[in-house]
């Protein structure tokens, strides 16, 4: 996520925060704060958490500066608050500046996140931290205007299987459940946030977390033929179009055999007043036989996603209409000294 505007005259509008999650029995976190075209702003800050911190974390702009969520064990939530000092307005210096050991706070809420069994997803939308699980719960904390937890006040969302039918699975196939596979936020009608959650029945549901309505649902799986798909990753591309935001969910499809995954994408409009939801669903063709899906974007009829085959980082492009290939090109990257490029959790907000 970009870094909020300083008020001042520019904005900061070309600076993010980068961050490195490592964990070993403990973990720790490396935040960087980054111009784009200037390289690194101000000191690297780095935190010690005690035991294992959930791979991902979840940012949202707020009143003076930003709050940054993140998922810690024992059933407790971190949030570092990060807002913007006198001297980042004046564009001298870092939203990181006043960061210490004990900047981090810890909220523990285990009975509100008992519901999810292992945590798979994390996001905000809606003004919610929302949290996503193995037992594919959701659930929504509210958070108001200055980043603050209310963690008395967490509602779970309607899931994609009944409790039954989630109980039975467990029992059948124990290792096989995946749940809520990735929580996503996305612009939505009238301006509003949308929350996108995809399943491991290979649905997506979109939400308004605010008033917890279903806007929409939709099968990603390309044929009635594809019952064996599980939903790998998913992320979203936003483009904007005369008539709004164009929204595009890319999701990479993963057959129980070990064949080669499928790549679908499900765009989302607003057209011409219609009700809000997906307009168009396409099986993209996908040249590399091993890839594995990491960002995406869109850029009117033209998808273009960031990916990972036989090791390199690669940008295919497709078209959005019917998924056809468009071509390719290798990003240049730094190697270890083993020639391997480093797996580590590492995200730009």
């Amino acid at each position: 996520m970009h870094l909020p505007a300083s008020g001042a005259a520019g904005s900061h509008s070309d600076r993010v925060l980068t961050w490195h999650l490592h964990n070993h029995n403990d973990s720790s976190l490396h935040l960087t704060e980054v111009a784009l075209g200037a390289g690194q702003i101000g000191s690297a800050v780095r935190l010690e958490i005690p035991g294992q911190t959930f791979p991902a974390l979840a940012a949202s702009a707020v009143d003076g500066g930003m709050c940054v969520y993140l998922l810690l064990h024992d059933k407790a939530i971190g949030v570092l608050q990060l807002p913007l000092s006198s001297r980042h307005q004046r564009s001298g210096g870092s939203i990181l500046d006043g960061v210490q050991g004990g900047s981090l706070q810890v909220l523990h809420a285990p009975a509100q996140l008992a519901p999810l069994g292992s945590p798979t997803c994390m996001t905000v939308a809606g003004g919610h931290l929302v949290l996503g699980g193995t037992l594919d719960a959701v659930v929504c904390i509210p958070f108001d205007a200055s980043g603050n937890l209310a963690v008395g006040q967490a509602l779970q969302l309607p899931t994609s299987s009944s409790l039954l039918q989630r109980f039975v699975g467990s029992l059948m196939s124990p290792s096989q459940r995946i749940g809520t596979v990735a929580a996503l936020q996305a612009p939505g009608p009238g301006g509003r946030q949308v929350l996108l959650l995809v399943h491991d029945d290979c649905s997506v549901r979109a939400w308004d977390v605010a008033t917890q309505q279903l806007l929409a649902s939709e099968d990603l799986r390309p044929d009635a033929g594809s019952a064996s798909l599980t939903p790998r990753n998913a992320v979203v591309a936003v483009a904007e179009r005369k008539r709004g935001k164009q929204v595009v969910l890319l999701a990479e499809l993963e057959p129980q055999e070990g064949a080669p995954s499928v790549w679908v994408a499900c765009t989302f409009s607003d057209a011409q007043g219609a009700r809000w939801g997906p307009s168009s669903h396409v099986q993209l063709q996908v040249p590399a036989q091993r890839a594995r899906l990491l960002s995406a974007a869109v850029d009117g009829d033209k998808l273009w996603a960031l990916c990972e085959a036989d090791g390199r980082a690669r940008v295919l492009a497709f078209s959005v209409r019917d998924g056809s290939y468009q071509g390719a090109a290798r990003l240049l990257q730094g190697e270890g000294a083993d020639g391997n490029v480093a797996a580590d959790e590492v995200g730009m907000l």
